[in-house]
């Protein structure tokens, strides 16, 4: 059937048949050839943000177990944050034909709220395993700026998708680094998958 299409495009000339790695193919007859560019050139730099902010979040909730106990979240967390979350989780019992924005409280959180989270570790991480919460704080927000972009389906010019892979790249640094000390931490019993 692709192929019949592709036949009638190449004929007709007025749809065109894009590819987008190996599985996307579509057609659309509206959009200029700059936009599916960018398509294609924010699908290599959606993987690093999805990873950096996952890695994150998994830092960050298996640290506030091992420092705070299960109920981190109803115990450290400020009561805006936690407005936020349960507004966000009713949205996902109100809208259920569609699947949730998370099984975790951290993961209704934005990326920009998450050094609120950090600052209280600070005594556990700072410096043996982060260098400072500025340098936390820094990378999220640079990175947060570019994902608002991507996110809202616009483009990012090559030095913001230069300056996501360099800060993807630091983060991956840090914790391998650190990993030791990082699995000390978090690898105890407390911690096999009880999230809340």
């Amino acid at each position: 059937m692709i192929e019949e299409r592709a036949k009638r495009t190449r004929t007709s000339g007025s749809t065109r048949i894009t590819k987008i790695g190996d599985t996307f193919i579509f057609h659309d007859p509206i959009l200029a050839q700059s936009k599916i560019d960018e398509a294609r050139e924010m699908s290599q730099i959606y993987p690093f943000i999805y990873i950096l902010e996952n890695s994150i979040r998994e830092f960050i909730q298996k640290l506030m177990i091992f420092q705070f106990g299960e109920n981190w979240w109803e115990e450290q967390t400020s009561s805006g944050l936690k407005k936020d979350v349960a507004d966000r989780m009713a949205d996902d019992k109100r809208d259920c034909w569609h699947q949730r924005r998370g099984a975790r409280h951290i993961d209704y959180l934005d990326l920009k709220d998450l050094p609120y989270l950090v600052n209280k570790l600070e005594k556990l991480i700072v410096p043996d395993i982060i260098p400072s919460l500025e340098w936390f704080r820094t990378l999220v927000n640079e990175v947060y700026k570019s994902r608002c972009v991507v996110c809202h389906m616009n483009p990012l010019d090559r030095n913001n998708i230069d300056a996501i892979k360099v800060r993807f790249n630091h983060w991956e640094k840090q914790l391998e680094a650190k990993k030791t000390i990082i699995e000390k931490l978090t690898d105890k019993k407390i911690l096999k998958n009880k999230f809340v």
